[in-house]
């Protein structure tokens, strides 16, 4: 169990040591900069990094880690790096997500990353997250993006949508 007495350790601490164990140097390489940091409240932490193009936030939640990533242009909404990585393919076959098949939704919903090492996945893909969020795709980036968001959540819950898209 974590105690933060014990050792002084924090989850921001714990964070922290995340990322200097690995790919330091390749945010270094891509113009990161750390921006802000928070731990907690409650049971995890948050470390905000920043280029010129994106900013993304590399969360502890309870040991499992996340990246959520934005456009520095467009900081509003922030989305899961594997949300970004299914559009990006999505974009690259030149297709509209409304165009797929049932099982090529699928795979683009079931795009995942290891929770304890995201920045593996998170530099893998970095070009791929770059061309969603460029300013030139940025538009059609996000109609895609809800759309995918909006049939996932059908895809999920079939009943809920079935149940609510009958009322009147």
């Amino acid at each position: 169990m974590f105690n933060r007495n014990k050792n002084k350790e924090t989850w921001l601490t714990v964070l922290e040591d995340y990322v200097n164990s690995r790919n330091n140097l390749l945010l270094m390489e891509k113009g990161f900069e750390r921006i802000s940091a928070q731990d907690g409240p409650g049971m995890g932490a948050l470390i905000t990094f920043s280029n010129k193009i994106i900013e993304f936030d590399l969360i502890n939640d309870k040991s499992q880690y996340f990246i959520d990533v934005r456009s520095a242009k467009y900081p509003d909404k922030s989305y899961s790096q594997a949300f970004l990585i299914a559009i990006s393919k999505l974009l690259k076959a030149n297709k509209s997500f409304t165009q797929l098949s049932e099982k090529e939704k699928i795979s683009l919903y079931e795009i995942v990353y290891d929770y304890s090492d995201p920045f593996k996945f998170f530099f893998l893909n970095y070009d791929d997250i770059l061309f969603v969020l460029d300013e030139n795709n940025f538009d059609n980036s996000m109609k895609e993006l809800e759309s995918f968001l909006d049939e996932r959540v059908k895809w999920l819950f079939p009943k809920l949508y079935y149940k609510d898209s009958s009322k009147p």
